[in-house]
Formats: C-alpha cells, structure tokens, sequence
C-alpha cells in the first residue's frame, strides 16, 4: 500500500501512514496468529464464509507483528490482532471500533459481537 494513504480511512492519516504497508499471504498471516486470533479467524470464516475470499491480510512496518486483514477495497471493515497485548480490534461502520482483550475472559466472543453489528450495517 502507498505510504500516503491511511487503510482505515476514519484513523488519523498521521498515524497510519507512517512506514510501508505490504499485502501478506493469508496462510502466512494466519500461521503466525496465536491460538486466540485462530479462534478468532475460525469462528469468523465460519459464520462469514464469503468473507474467506474478500480477505486481504496485511503487514505494517511499524507494527510488524500484528495481523492485520482488510475486508473490502474501501477497507470500512478490517480486524488487528495485537499479538503482543493480545487483543482484537475489530473497526467498520457505522462509526464501530472495537478493543477486545481477555479481561473478560475471552477476547472472541465480544469480538464477534462487534463483527455482526458491521456485518449488518455493511449487508454481509
């Protein structure tokens, strides 16, 4: 991705276009996920099938070891898996940015909760 352009367009351009975006392979992506973002991925793919195939995963350089993965070309819904806070966030419309850690006990299930809110809105 140009260094210029913010691939969550609602985020402040100055924090997200520091550094390089480059797309990563999903088998790659997902081999390097812990086992709560393999939970994650599962139960998401499973629910969302056609989302499998709408999945672009992607690297940052500043945050290199976090998954990212962007669901549409205007990239309104995507999902960071922070591998070293472990959490999810799960960002879409309508105006829907989600942290989800397991200080509830697991981080996945309000994750989900959040996807189905912006999968509603987004007709998915």
């Amino acid at each position: 991705m140009n260094e210029a352009r913010s691939p969550r367009p609602w985020v402040e351009v100055d924090s997200w276009a520091r550094g390089s975006w480059t797309v990563e392979a999903s088998d790659v992506a997902l081999g390097r996920t812990p086992p709560f973002g393999q939970r994650f991925f599962a139960e998401l793919f499973a629910e969302y099938p056609t989302l499998v195939g709408r999945a672009t995963f992607m690297r940052w350089s500043v945050q290199p070891s976090d998954i990212y993965v962007f669901f549409d070309p205007a990239c309104e819904f995507s999902v960071q898996v922070d591998v070293g806070l472990e959490y999810l966030i799960v960002s879409g419309p309508p105006d829907e940015v989600g942290e989800f850690g397991d200080w509830d006990g697991d981080q996945v299930a309000p994750a989900m909760d959040q996807v189905r809110v912006i999968a509603s809105h987004l007709g998915i």
